[in-house]
């Protein structure tokens, strides 16, 4: 990567919005429209629109403790590090949690220490840390119980096996306050389907097989890309104690925004998703 590294930096020098941002390997990593290359102004402006709703709806603001899980090299918190308007700023408490060392030790470097953290998960995904030491479905947040008015999962859900993501909605709704709000993007099978359907436009995915209830790209490295149904995704948000939920449209993932009721009623669950790879019908 440090060719496209070097080239980018060189497209990026003359705009000093832009020479601020991470290397554009780290960029990639998280997504950048599939753009090798000229992707600066994308990654700057992803979250722009993500932040201007979750104020104007509530489900965040300047004072908010937010816990970003899967935060990469910063894309969300790039926005909070920069708002301020007429001596405002974001003054809340931000911590992004992620497996990659790498990415989090810029972010470490690069924002805040005082309203910004970052940690390290060294928990095994096949697809990101293959050699992680953690088990996902036994991962703690290093948060406090009842102690985060938002906790955001951008892409995350589309890595995670079923075990994993009924531990990581668990978590959420253990450390968000009442009345806070866990919102995630997934992958959705139903949505898959549709794209492909005649007259539709065809979607990259084919998610053939399954591993439980989840639907995976490719056996071999399952989690490097993971579909699952609504059904099933609305029914571990509510297995969890969260509700209601809200569902947003977009033209990729599908957004899931869920809210912890002001009184919390512990619900007992015995979902337990099998591991074994079947093709799909």
């Amino acid at each position: 990567m440090a060719p496209l590294d070097a080239a980018d930096w060189l497209l990026r020098r003359p705009y000093r919005e832009l020479r601020a941002l991470p290397p554009n390997r780290f960029r990639i990593r998280v997504g950048v429209g599939n753009r090798l290359l000229a992707n600066a102004v994308h990654y700057r402006t992803f979250a722009t629109n993500f932040w201007l709703d979750a104020f104007a709806s509530g489900v965040a603001g300047p004072g908010s403790d937010i816990l970003d899980i899967g935060c990469g090299c910063g894309r969300f918190a790039l926005t909070l590090r920069e708002f301020r308007y007429h001596g405002r700023r974001f003054s809340g408490h931000y911590t992004g949690i992620d497996v990659d060392a790498e990415m989090l030790a810029w972010c470490r470097r690069h924002f805040p220490a005082d309203r910004f953290s970052f940690l390290e998960v060294d928990a095994a995904n096949t697809a990101y840390r293959p050699d992680g030491r953690e088990n996902q479905e036994q991962v703690r947040f290093a948060a406090q119980d009842q102690s985060q008015d938002l906790v955001l999962a951008n892409s995350l859900f589309t890595h995670l096996l079923a075990d994993a993501a009924i531990a990581y909605v668990r978590e959420a709704a253990r450390v968000l306050r009442p009345g806070g709000c866990l919102q995630l993007s997934a992958l959705r099978i139903e949505d898959v389907h549709e794209a492909k359907a005649p007259g539709m436009r065809d979607s990259r995915w084919s998610f053939e097989h399954r591993v439980g209830e989840a639907y995976v790209e490719d056996p071999r490295v399952p989690e490097a890309a993971v579909a699952y149904e609504h059904r099933y995704l609305k029914g571990i948000l509510r297995d969890a104690g969260f509700g209601p939920i809200e569902t947003l449209p977009t033209d990729t993932h599908a957004i899931y925004r869920a809210t912890k009721p002001a009184v919390v009623v512990s619900v007992v669950t015995t979902r337990q998703p099998a591991a074994t790879v079947t093709p799909a019908e």
